[in-house]
């Protein structure tokens, strides 16, 4: 079954033949028979079995895992998105590197093999809620596995405020101490409660808010 892996050199020597490739997996225990002639020209023939020895073959990594793909908006530097692991055939130490992705100027991966927001970097949900960053995991032989991520950027309720106040009637009636002089509606963007106070004016002392209505002052 040897035949055709091996020959013998002109040093009578058993080698491995010129073109051939000796696998473990494929044949470990090829057989040859050898024959020996003499000057007489009389044989002998013997057969042997050689026994290929198996090397470690490294393999390149087969996959990559996130421990988690949500991170909250506004999040600060360094804020750990989750841990990086690799699946590895020979269980080789493998290091990782972000190479791409619309939020590979988002994040960054530091030296416990975490992806974390990247120094300098704000998040948005309103801008970009779903950026994807694209790992390299590379084993010990240089070997190496690429894998896709989608980071999840949750929404955080961001106040923003009142832009309007309206009065729904300017003229009073002379004299008239505490009487109504209008109704006060205000616009938000979160549609919160609002409240009302005077806060400034050269006539500010002769009127007072109750709720939402300007009174003249008592």
């Amino acid at each position: 079954t040897g035949s055709n892996l091996f020959e013998i050199n002109a040093n009578n020597q058993l080698v491995v033949k010129s073109g051939t490739t000796l696998d473990y997996e494929t044949l470990a225990n090829p057989t040859l028979t050898i024959r020996t002639t003499d000057s007489g020209g009389l044989t002998f023939d013997k057969t042997f079995t050689v026994s290929v020895t198996d090397v470690v073959e490294n393999t390149a990594p087969t996959d990559i895992i996130l421990s988690s793909s949500t991170v909250q908006e506004n999040s600060s530097s360094g804020t750990v998105v989750g841990n990086l692991s690799a699946t590895d055939p020979e269980g080789n130490a493998n290091s990782f590197s972000l190479i791409s992705g619309t939020g590979s100027n988002l994040f960054e991966i530091n030296a416990s093999n975490q992806l974390v927001v990247k120094s300098g970097a704000t998040l948005d949900y309103e801008t970009l809620s779903q950026p994807t960053v694209t790992i390299r995991t590379t084993d010990s032989g240089s070997l190496t596995f690429d894998k896709a991520f989608t980071v999840s950027v949750t929404d955080v309720y961001e106040n923003t405020a009142p832009t309007n106040i309206t009065l729904d009637s300017l003229s009073v009636v002379e004299n008239f101490t505490g009487s109504h002089v209008a109704y006060i509606s205000g616009n938000d963007p979160d549609a919160d409660a609002l409240t009302y106070s005077i806060v400034g004016g050269a006539d500010a002392a002769m009127f007072d808010v109750v709720g939402s209505m300007l009174h003249l002052a008592t």
